[in-house]
C-alpha cells in the first residue's frame, strides 16, 4: 500500500523512490521548514517489531554522526527519517 500524497506528521509525501525488505523511502516535503527531505517508513508488518524499530533508530544515530562530516542526515527515529537532497 502506497503512502503517496499522505502526511506522516510534518511530512508531505509525494512519491516512492525504493523499497527494500525493510522499508520504503519516499520523495517527501518538510511542511515545517519547507525543503524537500527523504521519509524512510518501516513495512508495516515489520513496525509493529520493536526489533525493527530499534535498528532503524541504530540506522538514524549512525547517520546522524556523519553530519559533522557533511554527509546525509538522518532525525526523528522511529518515526520518520529525513535527510537532505544530495547537493543542497
Amino acid at each position: 500500500m502506497s503512502l503517496e500524497g499522505r502526511h506522516l506528521g510534518r511530512y508531505r509525501l509525494l512519491e516512492p523512490l525504493g523499497s527494500g525488505g525493510m522499508s520504503v523511502v519516499y520523495r517527501g516535503v518538510d511542511t515545517s521548514l519547507h525543503r524537500e527531505v527523504a521519509v524512510k517508513v518501516l513495512h508495516p508488518h515489520l513496525a509493529r517489531q520493536q526489533e525493527a524499530r530499534a535498528r532503524l533508530a541504530r540506522e538514524a544515530r549512525a547517520v546522524a554522526r556523519l553530519q559533522r562530516a557533511g554527509a546525509r542526515k538522518k532525525e526523528k527515529p522511529g518515526a520518520s527519517i529525513k535527510s537532505r537532497k544530495p547537493g543542497t
